[in-house]
């Protein structure tokens, strides 16, 4: 039931250009992508169009959003990170160098070492129960 009341947030949001957005759940992602000509003032007017139209959406529907766990990242290649101004409502929106989102954990160079020492973490703390399962 809740993703029929939630399910028009994902056209209100793709409507606006530049704006992809994903919702899984209760979990929403939406992102913009640029060039790196005016990239921070470019990405944060995008940005910012959008959360005023998450806002917007919330009132009419009485939704609330947790903006405690609310965070952006940038990704990009190039050496220098942006750092656009977030807002929802007045509150700034803190900005991460990593999180996790379905169980995969993103940096902002898009590198998976992170992930995998994570996933190799996990793993070798496991192996030690397969070993003793299979010893008996």
């Amino acid at each position: 039931m809740f993703n029929l009341y939630i399910n028009d947030l994902i056209g209100e949001l793709n409507s606006i250009p530049g704006i992809q957005c994903l919702l899984y759940a209760d979990d929403l992602v939406f992102w913009t992508e640029g060039d790196k000509r005016r990239a921070e003032e470019k990405t944060e007017q995008i940005l910012n169009k959008a959360l005023t139209t998450l806002e917007e959406w919330c009132e009419r529907n009485n939704m609330k959003i947790n903006t405690s766990k609310t965070t952006f990242q940038s990704f990009s290649l190039a050496h220098k990170t942006i750092h656009p101004r977030l807002k929802y409502k007045v509150e700034a929106l803190s900005q991460s160098n990593e999180f996790k989102y379905l169980g995969v954990t993103f940096d902002n160079k898009l590198n998976w070492k992170n992930h995998v020492d994570k996933v190799a973490s996990r793993v070798s703390k496991r192996i030690n129960v397969l070993k003793r399962l299979a010893g008996s």
